[in-house]
């Protein structure tokens, strides 16, 4: 449920401004945390869905359908000046993670919330932190590729982040990692076969809310995941 009933300051400095699909009843205020529906559509930010930017300006006009508005938002990598329950200068000099678990709370407890970015200084008693929406895959970006042989596999820690192509000659299940030993870090994967992709998420961990999750069978489709801490879920 959103709790911003107003505009909030965060002090957005950096990133980049862009214009999102929102959701039928999205209302965010300026200032409002961001989080893409398991649909692709933007709205207030719902804790485990991926974190897709700041908004703007109050978006008030009611919409007729999911994505017949937008949402101004800035996004990708950026720093915002918040409030954090315990933050200490500490937690900058570690540059500890932060997660938010709605439109206008952060938080340092990771379980069931939505990574944010880190601390990276303080300005009194509140927090520096730096942002990085769900498309920068990492704070680095993409760590190069890797080319997958035809055939299921289980993915590993080690290829986090990384873009993984396969060329198919049939559908192929792909079995991710625990969740928790992921959280704020995902997979690409890019199809050149005209085959599906299954991903399975470990053990009874689900995929946008389902045991599996299917790519389109089509040359050239592109899947990408994300670990919430407790889920995976794909933008």
């Amino acid at each position: 449920m959103p709790v911003l009933s107003r505009d909030a300051d965060l002090a957005v400095t950096g990133g980049d401004y862009r214009r999102l699909p929102a959701e039928l009843a999205a209302n965010p205020f300026g200032g409002s945390l961001l989080s893409f529906a398991p649909d692709g559509q933007a709205h207030e930010l719902v804790a485990g869905e991926p974190f897709a930017g700041i908004c703007v300006e109050a978006v008030e006009t009611p919409g007729a359908a999911d994505g017949a508005r937008q949402i101004g938002a800035r996004c990708g990598n950026f720093t915002i000046t918040v409030t954090i329950s315990g933050v200490s200068q500490t937690d900058a000099h570690r540059r500890r993670m932060v997660y938010a678990s709605d439109d206008g709370t952060l938080t340092f407890t990771a379980a069931g919330n939505t990574p944010i970015g880190q601390v990276i200084g303080l300005d009194g008693t509140r927090a520096i932190v730096l942002a990085a929406t769900v498309d920068q895959i990492s704070s680095n970006g993409p760590k190069g590729h890797e080319v997958l042989a035809d055939a299921a596999a289980t993915l590993t820690v080690a290829q986090l982040d990384k873009i993984l192509i396969l060329t198919l000659t049939a559908g192929r299940i792909l079995t991710l990692p625990p969740a928790a030993h992921c959280t704020g870090r995902g997979y690409t994967a890019v199809t050149l076969g005209a085959f599906a992709i299954t991903l399975d998420g470990d053990a009874a961990e689900t995929v946008n809310g389902a045991a599996t999750f299917a790519s389109a069978g089509t040359v050239g489709s592109v899947v990408r995941v994300y670990s919430t801490g407790l889920a995976w879920v794909s933008f």
